[in-house]
């Protein structure tokens, strides 16, 4: 009996000591292949984003890794997460009016990290200009943005998808809220247009013109008068606003070197009020011109449109002078042929006069315009002007390699009063509405879609 139970307690001891061994070799595997395990295993990435100076939470700012299609945003507080399953990996950090940083990850964090981005400064002519942040109104991401306007104090937004085979019409608050939205009565789209008397229409391509209604009480939006584009385009041809139940206008000659402004009333009929007319630049292009057509060799294959194309690209002259309504009461003048501006009231009498040079360029002939439109390193000004018509303040612009520069105009001095930068590149359609510029805006990248944001610009 004694012999069993030592035989028992020394094949108990073996075991033991195996199970020792067995625990040890499994420890020991364990130990070098953990980090096997944990590249193989989802990892999160997560953290805050916040502003390098003000060290404010930073939305919207988009995170990617880099060569992959995976990424993320960050939220209303800064934060975001992200998964990783591999390293190494490269995170491109990116957002408007902010430095892009690239961070590289060669192992997992064991904490939220809390990453400062530097806003985005400007340098203009010796005056810092810090781009203020744009905010995103309309980035869905399955439509893309064709175009929009303001309708009342609201934005009317025409999108579409799969190449314009599904439209819709939408009216959303100047925040992002959407009140009402609608199909099309008319596909496919072509644009939207607002008319001197502020009623917006949707136009389609095959022709037709359906002026857009929201019923304030039903929160519906629908379609009312359906015209043809062309009868609707030469309704108001060139009417540019309307004051105290006249409707102004300004009628340009083709080549741009005259324009006869006035109004229409009951009372009056149709009168007209200034001319504006530039025979000296009128001479200059024609005499410009002959000379650019003339053949210069044998054999010259260019036709005659080319050349005309070509010319125009290069030397196509500004505005002689245009009208505008800056606010309920008054009517702005930038006359660009005896430098000047005129703020007038609506029986055209001048309330002051200012002399005017942001618009004057280097450009004698057409060998040193070829040049200036060749060069990327200066701002070049645009002859559009745009009118905040809730504040009844002015803009011009300027671009410079696809950045865009906003200036208000101080209309008692004709100076430039404040610049706002744009904070991306490349946008389109600009509107002002109460202090703020909104803008179509498209990132880089073959299946990025059009999206509609707005910066603010100063105090209303």
């Amino acid at each position: 009996m004694a012999g069993l139970i030592a035989k028992q307690d020394k094949i108990n001891h073996r075991l033991q000591v195996n199970a020792r061994i067995c625990s040890l070799c499994c420890l020991t595997v364990l130990v070098f292949l953990w980090p096997v395990f944990l590249l193989a295993q989802d990892v999160n990435f997560t953290g805050k984003i916040v502003n390098s100076l003000t060290r404010e939470p930073v939305e919207n700012v988009n995170l990617k890794i880099l060569n992959t299609p995976y990424g993320t945003s960050t939220d209303k507080e800064g934060r975001f997460g992200l998964h990783l399953n591999k390293f190494p990996v490269v995170v491109e950090i990116t957002c408007i009016g902010y430095e892009s940083l690239r961070i590289e990850m060669n192992k997992p964090e064991s904490s939220p990290l809390e990453i400062a981005m530097q806003p985005a400064v400007l340098q203009l002519e010796g005056v810092t200009v810090l781009a203020k942040k744009a905010i995103p109104v309309y980035t869905n991401p399955n439509y893309s943005v064709l175009d929009y306007e303001l309708l009342n104090d609201n934005l009317l937004i025409l999108v579409y998808k799969y190449q314009l085979n599904r439209c819709e019409l939408l009216l959303l608050t100047r925040v992002g809220d959407t009140l009402a939205r609608t199909t099309l009565p008319d596909v496919p789209p072509m644009k939207l247009y607002k008319d001197p008397l502020g009623n917006v229409h949707y136009f389609s391509k095959k022709g037709n013109a359906f002026q857009c209604y929201f019923d304030l009480e039903g929160k519906k939006l629908s379609f009312i008068y359906r015209f043809s584009v062309e009868r609707v385009l030469q309704t108001f041809g060139d009417i540019k606003f309307e004051i105290n139940k006249k409707l102004f206008f300004q009628e340009n000659t083709p080549e741009g070197f005259s324009s006869q402004m006035g109004y229409y009333s009951r009372e009056d009929g149709k009168k007209y009020l200034q001319l504006a007319d530039n025979q000296k630049e009128a001479k200059a292009y024609y005499a410009d011109l002959n000379s650019f057509l003339e053949p210069t060799r044998p054999g010259d294959d260019y036709s005659m449109g080319a050349k005309m194309q070509a010319y125009e690209l290069f030397y196509k002259p500004k505005n002689n002078a245009v009208m505008v309504k800056a606010g309920p009461g008054l009517i702005a003048v930038f006359d660009f042929i005896s430098d000047t501006l005129q703020i007038l009231n609506p029986d055209w009498k001048i309330l002051s006069t200012s002399s005017i040079s942001f618009h004057k360029e280097a450009k004698s002939n057409l060998l040193s315009s070829i040049a200036t439109a060749f060069s990327g390193n200066e701002w070049k000004w645009q002859p559009e002007i745009y009118t905040d018509e809730f504040t009844g303040k002015i803009y011009i612009s300027f671009v410079k390699q696809g950045r865009v520069k906003l200036c208000n105009i101080d209309l008692y001095t004709g100076k430039i009063a404040a610049e706002y930068v744009l904070p991306v590149l490349f946008v389109e359609k600009i509107k002002i509405y109460k202090g703020e510029a909104f803008f179509k805006y498209k990132e880089t990248g073959e299946f990025e879609k059009w999206k509609l944001y707005k910066m603010k610009l100063g105090s209303i």
